[in-house]
């Protein structure tokens, strides 16, 4: 009971001599928060998930940094996944005979062609860092280079060359079709190593970067491994990483961050487009802190507000209490 006591009246008179002398304590613990937050002058946000998701010393870091000096560090991928929300199944029938093969929707020549010309003009996007220019080129994994400079795209038009020709092509008269874009599709899918379509076409299913693409990679939605029945096409676009060199990091960063511009930016009403960077965890990381940060702000200005407010309350019922001790002291003397 004592101690409680004793520190009733201690408070009490801390609180009567800050009701007392509002500008000397608001003046003093300005102060002494600004002294206590000068530290953050020195502060650097963390926002790469390697840093933040794993320990320095933790097996999993360990084993990424020696393949990272074995190896070289993996690469960065930049990946859209497309829809074809408003064209349906069409059905593929053999000539001179075979079952009928239903086609997904977004496996319909108009849509490849429309998907096509996205990926070409991503090809083309252009970013600046320090007054230089950054292509696509410029970042890209290109596996056979200088030899081959074609930079590496996992998607299912590179089954037929990334050319609007090439998926064109056919073969036939005027009663037929032979071969087209449905018997080359069939054979890469199965053979995505080859370099000759044995069907009429005769045309390689290998990227143009040199590479095989396989089936798994560009397509989704389909069932077992009827990858004609796919309901999405992945399009991927791996880049360079540079750990160790930051200049060319950002150079890196910089593409990216016109890439989601011109991402979300990209209207076609025939596609649906979900996309992602190498740099959106990141983005997200730094959005979410920054929205954080007035969001805190605000919680301490009204923190404040109702704290002065409720002080000076106080004060005014002091008063009252003491002028009514006052009064009744006078009365009681009378």
């Amino acid at each position: 009971a004592a101690f409680d006591d004793c520190l009733r009246r201690m408070f009490t008179k801390w609180g009567a001599f800050c009701v007392r002398n509002p500008t000397c304590i608001i003046f003093f613990s300005l102060a002494f928060i600004t002294v206590c937050s000068s530290g953050l002058v020195f502060v650097q946000v963390t926002t790469n998930p390697v840093e933040l998701w794993s320990a320095p010393h933790s097996q999993a870091r360990l084993e990424k940094e020696y393949f990272d000096k074995h190896f070289g560090p993996f690469f960065r991928t930049e990946q859209l996944i497309i829809q074809a929300p408003n064209t349906s199944v069409h059905i593929y029938e053999p000539y001179p005979a075979g079952a009928d093969v239903p086609f997904g929707p977004p496996l319909n020549k108009e849509i490849l062609h429309q998907v096509l010309d996205l990926q070409i003009a991503i090809e083309s996007i252009t970013a600046s860092y320090n007054n230089e220019t950054v292509t696509l080129q410029d970042i890209c994994v290109a596996p056979l280079s200088p030899y081959n400079k074609n930079c590496t795209i996992m998607s299912v038009l590179n089954y037929f060359q990334n050319s609007h020709a090439v998926l064109d092509s056919q073969v036939g008269d005027d009663f037929y079709i032979y071969a087209d874009y449905h018997t080359h599709f069939l054979y890469c899918v199965r053979a995505p190593a080859s370099l000759n379509d044995t069907s009429l076409l005769h045309g390689p299913c290998l990227g143009t970067f040199g590479g095989p693409v396989f089936p798994w990679l560009v397509l989704g939605g389909y069932d077992d491994q009827n990858y004609n029945n796919a309901t999405a096409l992945v399009i991927t676009f791996p880049v360079n990483n540079y750990y160790n060199d930051t200049e060319r990091l950002q150079r890196a960063w910089a593409w990216e961050k016109e890439f989601i511009s011109f991402v979300k930016n990209y209207k076609n009403p025939n596609l649906t487009i979900s996309f992602t960077a190498e740099r959106s965890i990141e983005d997200e990381l730094n959005r979410e802190s920054n929205s954080d940060v007035f969001t805190v702000i605000i919680s301490y200005v009204v923190m404040f507000l109702y704290i002065s407010l409720a002080l000076g309350h106080i004060q005014s019922c002091s008063r009252l209490l003491v002028d009514s001790k006052i009064s009744l002291g006078i009365a009681g003397i009378l």
